[in-house]
């Protein structure tokens, strides 16, 4: 089975199951990821179908900047959060996050393993600025530098430089990664979720980014099948979420 997976952290729990689902039923899996998928992508790569459980654990590992990311996905209807990011940014900073303390924990976490030591068959795609072409990282890619190209996802972490290239998620433009076979299974979280009317800077930027993110979504994936929640959940980090991402592909696996 082909199956590709992008998305941000707002998914993190709900895709979460639905790929444990799907790893328990099928023995062979190809992944095609991007930006978060990415990082759910590796720790089944690395744990199999109890990827889960260490992924949590590596989030919630002390001196992890992603914890601060996962506590910052309620911007939207945060106002106080709204203000800090519009100062931060205004002063110049290219983020609300600083790129070096997330390499600095990475490189403690992955030391120097490379792509190549991943046992299942998983591809991990990206974005580069310059060329504006759309990259499936070699398997000489070090796990770090990996993941700090599909975590640069704007207005959290900056481009990633690296090889003389400037680097993103390619899913930061499609919710999911673009380039997959035509036998794939599509999972996203993110294709259900609802911003309201935006009411000032900060909302306007992220109604558009979402907007653009979700049209491409659907003119990539229209002849696909696609799992998607039914109706996305008003709390995104529990394992009720988790398990009613589990139960929507099994409903899905049931009825094929």
């Amino acid at each position: 089975m082909n199956l590709v997976m992008g998305g941000f952290f707002e998914g993190f729990y709900w895709e979460s199951g639905a790929l444990e689902f799907l790893a328990k039923q099928e023995e062979n899996l190809t992944l095609y990821t991007s930006s978060v998928g990415s990082l759910r992508g590796l720790f089944y790569s690395m744990y199999g179908v109890n990827f889960f459980g260490r992924l949590k654990d590596f989030i919630n590992k002390k001196n992890n900047p992603i914890k601060d990311i996962i506590n910052s996905f309620e911007l939207y209807n945060n106002l106080y959060a709204q203000t800090t990011a519009l100062i931060r940014l205004g002063r110049g900073k290219m983020s609300l996050y600083d790129p070096e303390a997330l390499k600095a924990f990475l490189k403690s976490y992955f030391g120097k393993d490379t792509l190549e030591s991943l046992t299942e068959e998983i591809n991990f795609e990206v974005f580069e600025l310059k060329s504006k072409k759309i990259i499936n990282l070699d398997k000489k890619t070090s796990i770090v530098d990996m993941l700090m190209m599909e975590l640069a996802f704007p207005p959290y972490y900056p481009y990633y430089e690296y090889s003389n290239g400037c680097f993103i998620p390619s899913s930061f433009l499609s919710l999911i990664p673009q380039n997959f076979p035509d036998n794939s299974i599509i999972i996203s979280f993110d294709a259900a979720l609802e911003y309201p009317f935006p009411k000032n800077t900060v909302e306007i930027l992220l109604k558009v980014s979402y907007s653009r993110s979700l049209k491409n979504y659907q003119i990539l994936t229209e002849n696909f099948t696609k799992i998607e929640p039914k109706k996305a959940p008003t709390s995104y980090f529990d394992m009720a979420v988790f398990f009613d991402g589990q139960n929507q592909v099994k409903e899905w696996w049931m009825s094929v």
